[in-house]
């Protein structure tokens, strides 16, 4: 479950995930002593280590890795929204997006902290809750018919 936190669907995350993840298990293994039990076996006992080790990356004096550790953490969080799209969570999609405003704005992206801040104005302040709760259940559409509702894609996607 760990391993798909951090990599779920972008191959960069993925590969980039597993370059320090056998990182890890080649600096841990040898000084725990425990050069007999497998990496998956390893990886499993020890994976809180392991969510430690990569959150801590970030702050590690090389600046390239300090680099991939930023990328992963934004990585892992903008996989997030696109999983919440995907299944049609409503409420990550809002949290996402309020989330990733601020990342928008440090890029320069205006239009999308507007759209963000316009979009929430919208509807917490002048829908009534109802209504809300319509556009909640009505945010995304399903992408195949007749299927399980797992997979959706947001409106603009779709047309």
């Amino acid at each position: 479950m760990l391993f798909a936190i951090y990599t779920t669907d972008n191959i960069c995350a993925r590969q980039t995930t597993m370059f320090f993840m056998h990182q890890f298990i080649a600096e841990r293994k040898t000084k725990d002593g425990n050069n007999t039990m497998n990496d998956g076996k390893y990886l499993a006992t020890n994976k809180h280590e392991l969510q430690d080790f990569l959150s801590g990356l970030k702050k590690s004096n090389d600046k390239w890795i300090a680099t991939c550790g930023v990328f992963l953490k934004l990585a892992k969080h903008f996989l997030e929204l696109v999983n919440a799209y995907r299944i049609g969570d409503a409420i990550a999609i809002e949290y996402g997006h309020a989330k990733y405003s601020t990342v928008w704005g440090a890029l320069g992206q205006n239009k999308y902290v507007e759209i963000v801040l316009g979009q929430q104005e919208t509807l917490y302040h002048k829908f009534p809750f109802s209504r809300l709760q319509e556009l909640r259940i009505n945010c995304v559409v399903r992408h195949h018919r007749g299927a399980t509702g797992k997979r959706c894609i947001a409106h603009d996607d779709f047309l």
